[in-house]
């Protein structure tokens, strides 16, 4: 073996001896993270120099340390303010015009239609067939969770069904309520498409 060789294997001895001495005296006082508390371990080929400097264990212990010690700015184009039913923080959006968004309630708030009638709906609703669309999917998540088979009442065909109001939405008042008049499971039915079209065309007689 060449004076070199020996060196060199003298030399990664010396560095490994210093290591473990650097180790020892960081775990006498170690760093602990600002968040949790948790010891800042020193990884396997990191220089305990650089450990010294560090305040957190993780990313994820930075982000949640500085998120609550530095809250972000709330942005220009919105503004903060609470659902009339639940109390729950919500944002009103900027419009191109300079005024904000007339939004007074949460997405759950919105999806709740227990206790709202037809014309509280249409009235809060941008456009007549995105209130229909939501009393439709309402329904049909109504007639699913009833139990009833999802087959044609007429045919008998499932593959693709249609659960439609027996007495119309247009026909009732708009005093109505959404969820215990018009989508009570007793005023809805299972029909495939082409049964559902003679129904609405007067067709077919229920």
């Amino acid at each position: 073996m060449t004076y070199s060789e020996l060196g060199k294997i003298g030399g990664k001895i010396s560095g490994q001896k210093m290591r473990q001495k650097s180790l020892e005296e960081y775990y006498l006082n170690p760093n602990k993270c600002i968040n949790c508390g948790k010891i800042i371990k020193v990884l396997d080929r990191q220089k305990v120099s650089i450990v010294r400097r560090k305040k957190f264990c993780n990313h994820s212990c930075a982000a949640t340390y500085n998120n609550q010690k530095y809250p972000k700015r709330i942005a220009e184009n919105e503004r903060i303010t609470f659902c009339d039913k639940c109390g729950k923080k919500i944002k009103q959006i900027k419009r191109s015009n300079g005024t904000f968004s007339s939004r007074k309630t949460c997405n759950e708030c919105n999806k709740a239609l227990a206790g709202i009638t037809k014309g509280e709906l249409w009235e809060k609703s941008n456009r007549r067939s995105t209130a229909s669309s939501r009393v439709t999917s309402h329904a049909r998540k109504t007639y699913i969770d009833s139990g009833k088979e999802l087959k044609c009442k007429i045919c008998g065909y499932d593959k693709h069904i249609e659960v439609c109001h027996i007495k119309a939405i247009s026909e009732f008042n708009m005093d109505a309520l959404i969820v215990e008049e018009i989508n009570n499971v007793n005023n809805l039915i299972a029909l495939c498409p082409n049964h559902h079209w003679e129904f609405d065309n007067n067709i077919l007689k229920l």
